[in-house]
């Protein structure tokens, strides 16, 4: 049997990026929540730049 791992790297400014574009997303039709603000690391704009990295293990039994 082979097992396969993946792992992803990803910068903290990814992070703060793909959480709080979750946390919007779950909020998107609920009057009672509060407006989420998107991170950014942009000045004057929208988005993020970010850097992501994969690795793979692969195990065999």
């Amino acid at each position: 049997t082979t097992y396969k791992a993946i792992l992803y790297h990803i910068t903290e400014d990814f992070y703060r990026y793909d959480t709080t574009l979750r946390i919007s997303f779950y909020a998107e039709d609920n009057p009672f929540v509060e407006p989420v603000i998107l991170h950014r690391n942009f000045d004057n704009g929208y988005g993020v730049f970010a850097l992501v990295n994969k690795s793979e293990l692969v195990f065999n039994n």
